[in-house]
């Protein structure tokens, strides 16, 4: 009897064991499975709460006017107080180039930038970016304007998303067109040499077409409507021709008839910020001046027509020359975690109805052509022209050289501004400068 109650007695506290155990335990697992459940919960899949927070901001950097930066960041906010679990760290800088180049060095880039064109294939060639095909699907692609998409494609990847198009025109004074009897802007290299013969008188205070003498972009605009050919692969080896750096001359200095380097800087002054050269246009001080569909839309007025940067060969009457296009695009660093924050973002940012408030606020055309179908485009009264533009629009040549090229270019146009150098040691270095690497202007075909 002893024994038996002795081995019950055993198993009752065995069993008190047991169940003592058991509530430790639990209540030494419980708040570990608190913590689990509320990361999970909270933010998604990653345990690490401070990763993961981090990935959803999304740093982007942008270089633009103000107002247009007023309105993305008015953009921005709507997407995310549709987005609350996103936060999108937008920045503005002044030089876009040099500081996000510098960014990328230092390991320092943002998840998304907003860059010229002409920097893609180079900062795609020092590993900066992410390639983005499987974001933007060969559908996608066809809808863009071809030379836009060309110029951000290397090495058989697409590395950004054009994001908007501005082609270089002419704008001209219909007074003063009217006082000398023509009846449209000059639409050859002789009638725009005729136009500056008549009109270019800085002495007086007076100005025929003006050209921004530090816009690279305005230049090159300008030497290719007097090359006078429809073949991309000769483009820039007419320039080292007698007979057009002699036109070419005439334009610029078009008071004597042997060139005066001493008089370039005089027709071509880069006026003061405290001198608006569209007031001058508007007044008829300047007849003409060489500029872009977003400035043109932003001065626009009554007294101001737009025009093609076109020359009509003599022979054919055919329209082969038009200005440049230019354009900006967003890519993705190579180091960010937030690929498809970034593109959602984007495609949000690029919208067909966010893209139109961009062009009615900010006046900048839209990288797909579609676009151009909708209001507001198609009840401006220039949306033909603008079509006709990118249609007919080139674009530089794109390789990882290319801005180096224009850094070039550019110093080699002010020492001929300077009177350091003459245009035809400056054409010659330009003929070289763009035809080697069998570099050549890119063509929309019509």
């Amino acid at each position: 009897m002893t024994r038996k109650r002795s081995l019950l007695m055993l198993f009752i506290i065995f069993g008190l064991s047991i169940i003592l155990l058991s509530q430790c335990t639990k209540s030494v697992q419980q708040p570990e499975k608190t913590i689990t459940d509320k990361v999970v919960t909270g933010v998604g899949k990653n345990n690490d709460t401070t990763s993961i927070l981090e990935s959803q901001t999304l740093k982007v950097t942008v270089s633009m006017q103000p107002a247009e930066f007023a309105l993305l960041q008015k953009q921005s906010d709507e997407y995310t107080k549709n987005n609350e679990d996103i936060h999108v760290e937008l920045k503005n800088i002044p030089d876009g180039y040099s500081e996000l180049k510098k960014a990328n060095q230092m390991g320092d880039a943002p998840d998304l930038m907003l860059m010229d064109n002409l920097w893609v294939n180079e900062f795609a060639a020092l590993g900066f970016l992410r390639p983005i095909d499987e974001f933007f699907t060969g559908e996608q692609q066809s809808k863009g304007i071809m030379t836009l998409m060309n110029q951000v494609k290397w090495n058989g990847y697409m590395w950004a998303i054009p994001k908007d198009v501005d082609p270089y025109i002419l704008v001209w004074n219909k007074d003063i067109a009217k006082e000398n009897k023509w009846q449209h802007a000059p639409e050859s290299a002789e009638e725009w040499i005729a136009w500056n013969k008549t009109l270019m008188h800085p002495e007086l205070g007076k100005f025929g077409i003006y050209i921004n003498p530090t816009d690279p972009y305005a230049i090159l605009s300008v030497l290719s409507s007097f090359t006078d050919e429809p073949s991309q692969t000769s483009y820039l080896t007419s320039l080292r021709d007698p007979l057009i750096i002699k036109k070419i001359e005439s334009f610029f200095v078009p008071q004597e008839e042997i060139y005066n380097a001493a008089l370039l800087k005089q027709n071509y002054p880069a006026f003061s910020a405290n001198t608006d050269p569209w007031i001058l246009l508007r007044l008829g001080t300047i007849a003409a001046m060489v500029t872009t569909v977003s400035e043109y839309k932003e001065h626009e007025s009554s007294y101001i027509e737009l025009a093609a940067l076109k020359t009509n060969s003599l022979a054919t009457y055919e329209t082969i020359n038009n200005g440049l296009l230019k354009g900006r695009s967003y890519a993705i660093s190579s180091r960010s975690k937030n690929e498809i924050l970034a593109i959602n973002w984007i495609k949000e940012m690029t919208s067909v109805g966010t893209d139109l408030i961009v062009w009615d606020e900010a006046k900048l055309l839209r990288s797909i052509p579609t676009a151009y179908l909708a209001t507001p485009i198609s009840n401006d009264a220039n949306s033909n022209s603008y079509s006709w533009l990118i249609n007919h629009g080139k674009a530089l040549p794109v390789e990882p050289e290319t801005n180096k090229k224009i850094s070039t270019f550019k110093n080699e146009w002010n020492q001929v501004w300077q009177g350091k150098q003459n245009f035809s040691s400056f054409l010659e270095s330009s003929a070289k400068l763009w035809i080697e690497n069998k570099s050549s202007f890119s063509y929309l075909s019509p």
